[in-house]
């Protein structure tokens, strides 16, 4: 599954969540523990994932130094 996919279901499942939990005449300090709840696994689920190594450059890449001098 792709994050494409993955944020289209939240955009779909979200506000129906949302709804049930308003139409079911929950207190507001209860609604917000109920949103908390997603909030969280999916910080969780973020801080799960694994990047890619990322390769260090070598010693001076990229510093625009160099060794030989142009004669002027």
């Amino acid at each position: 599954m792709t994050t494409l996919s993955i944020g289209r279901l939240g955009g779909i499942v979200g506000p129906l969540y949302g709804g049930l939990l308003l139409t079911a005449g929950l207190p507001t300090p209860v609604l917000f523990y109920a949103f908390a709840g997603p909030a969280l696994l999916g910080a969780l689920v973020i801080l799960a994932i694994r990047r890619p190594a990322v390769p260090e450059p070598a010693a001076g890449a990229g510093t625009g130094a160099t060794t030989e001098r142009a004669s002027a």
